[in-house]
């Protein structure tokens, strides 16, 4: 009894230093991480980028968590209007998820022995997305260095060959990752052999059902409509009509086939993007408003099942709506006048990112529950073995005591080591209102007002010095953001 004793005290003692061990070892970042999301969440954008940049955040950063930077700097680059840097961060961070990074063979199986926070992130297929809709933006965005107008400087608002690249990239990348979730599901599957387990039989055993998509869907990732939007008038200002006419009507077919998954997206304001020709658009409006999703940790248990201790956690996307339901842009001419008066201009809500990113991740969680729920089943089994070897050894009269004690010691085990894992991209918007327009030559600045559901503007943002230019492949870009 003694021994009994002894061993389930060193049971105790070895998960509970396990878990100050990853608790406390990630306590000043996730400090951090929490101080961004809620200067994000708040508009203070500016302040999470100066936070970002010192240098004594960096050091926060370390290989594990690398991708994690490259994102949200990234964003807040390309937010802060500097598109040449957001390119270099986001393709950066774009090689991570498509190679891996230097997530090895020892990082799955600390996933397996520990949890999935234990292994560098690699991101998730909605953030794989993203990266390819926000690395077209900044191609839009910036100045063409190519090519140099009479006063020597950079021409700006003029389709380059970087955003034909990335507009390829950005319509392929829901295929790439149907593909991906395919391979990685029969990794798993034949990481399940190795390890002799069975997931129906973990489920059976008292796994509980959790919201995740249906095998029908799994893997099969929704396309992001505003990278299609994008990619079309990319393809319509580079005079590429075929393609544009495919982007058009995979555009059109999602809005209808996707319905309110993508938000309150009206199917006639993009009807016609698939065919219109080049010079009918000079200038291109993006506004984004509201904050991405955030991810919480859906905890199951801990469950006693007679002797079958149960507990683990799964990652899933909360989302906080936007205040935003309609957005405008008055464009005004430098040298307004009456022949020449400002321009109003209404945006159309294209996608909400926040619900297209939620639906996307359901498709993703298959695998992660499966992989969970058999770690913790393994655990579990672990668990019941010693348990039942401690109470064979104890006296008749203490069996019992050492067997509750056995269950607890493994729940406790199990909940000092199960961790959802919840890293995610902060700096991703909620959702896009686009329009084009057609502006005679000259520079403009817009201003951008986002309205609530009564019509009243909740947030203005400014963007100066937009030079239109005649030509069927000049298309100025204005940006803008707010995170109400």
């Amino acid at each position: 009894m003694a021994n009994a004793h002894s061993t389930l005290s060193r049971l105790f003692t070895l998960a509970a230093a396990a878990a100050a061990a990853f608790t406390l070892g990630g306590c000043a970042f996730q400090e951090h991480r929490e101080r961004l999301a809620v200067l994000h969440a708040t508009d203070q954008d500016r302040a999470a980028l100066a936070v970002l940049e010192d240098p004594a955040t960096q050091k926060l950063y370390g290989e594990h968590d690398r991708l994690l930077y490259l994102l949200d700097h990234g964003a807040l680059m390309l937010e802060s209007g500097q598109p040449e840097r957001a390119l270099a961060q986001l393709e950066a961070a774009e090689a991570i998820m498509d190679y891996g990074g230097n997530k090895s063979a020892a990082d799955g199986l600390t996933e397996w022995l520990i949890n999935d926070t234990a292994a560098p992130y690699v991101g998730e297929p909605y953030e794989s997305i993203y990266v390819n809709n926000l690395k077209l933006l900044a191609q839009l965005t910036r100045s063409d260095v190519g090519g140099m107008g009479a006063t020597g400087s950079a021409r700006q608002g003029v389709i380059s060959g970087g955003a034909t690249v990335e507009a390829r990239r950005a319509a392929a990348k829901a295929d790439l990752l149907r593909e991906r979730f395919a391979s990685s599901q029969a990794q798993l599957n034949e990481d399940l052999r190795e390890r002799g387990a069975d997931p129906s039989a973990a489920q059976a055993a008292g796994g509980p059902q959790i919201d995740i998509a249906p095998p029908s869907t799994a893997g099969n990732f929704i396309e992001s409509p505003l990278g299609t939007y994008l990619t079309a008038v990319t393809f319509m200002k580079s005079g590429e009509a075929g393609a544009q006419e495919t982007a058009g009507r995979r555009l059109n077919d999602a809005i209808v086939r996707q319905g309110r998954l993508i938000g309150d997206v009206k199917p006639q304001a993009f009807a016609s993007l698939g065919s219109l020709p080049p010079d009918s658009a000079n200038v291109l409006v993006v506004a984004f408003s509201g904050v991405g999703p955030t991810k919480v940790a859906q905890r199951v248990g801990p469950i006693p099942i007679f002797t079958y201790p149960l507990y683990f956690e799964l990652p899933v996307l909360r989302i906080q709506p936007s205040q935003v339901r309609s957005v405008r842009a008055t464009l005004t001419p430098r040298d307004a006048s009456e022949a020449n008066p400002p321009q109003l201009v209404e945006l159309n809500l294209v996608e909400n990112l926040a619900s297209v990113a939620e639906e996307n991740h359901r498709r993703q969680l298959p695998q992660i529950y499966q992989r969970t729920l058999i770690r913790a089943s393994i655990r579990s089994a672990a668990s019941v073995i010693g348990t039942e070897a401690l109470r064979r050894s104890s006296s008749r009269g203490s069996r019992e005591g050492v067997q509750i004690a056995g269950v607890l010691g493994g729940l406790f085990a199990m909940a000092a080591l199960e961790r959802a894992d919840l890293r995610c991209w902060i700096f991703l918007p909620g959702q896009a209102h686009v329009a084009l327009a057609k502006l005679p030559a000259g520079v403009f600045d817009a201003k951008i007002d986002y309205l609530d559901a009564s019509g009243r503007v909740v947030a203005t943002r400014n963007h100066a010095d937009l030079t239109a230019a005649d030509g069927p492949n000049a298309l100025a870009t204005a940006l803008t953001y707010t995170t109400r």
